[in-house]
């Protein structure tokens, strides 16, 4: 187990969100870049083109924006899991390997 610079332990870090797979940070980026452009589309803050004008084409760009966010939350989610029951995700030993050490043997 790591130690602090104290000398006391300190239980094991979760892993950060840069360590996402390249195209799931990229999603992640596209998504936001979306909510941005819906945000401009929906108050009209900008002129945009035609095709983002207006409240249909702001309620579409925050469906796709949340559609792109989705991969990122799942990735953390599962994780998450992971740290916290470990005992759900560990990969049980062959029934061979369980046998060999059987009492009743």
């Amino acid at each position: 187990m790591a130690r602090n610079p104290q000398g006391a332990p300190r239980p094991p870090a979760a892993k950060s969100l840069a360590s996402l797979p390249l195209p799931v940070l990229l999603l992640e980026g596209a998504g936001a870049l979306m909510l941005v452009v819906a945000w401009i589309a929906f108050n009209d803050v900008l002129p945009l083109p035609d095709w983002l004008q207006g409240k249909t084409a702001a309620r579409l760009l925050i469906a796709a924006a949340v559609c792109c966010m989705l991969p990122a939350a799942i990735i953390m989610m599962w994780r998450t899991a992971q740290i916290i029951a470990p005992q759900l995700f560990a990969t049980s030993a062959p029934k061979k390997e369980r046998d060999k050490h059987d009492a009743d043997h």
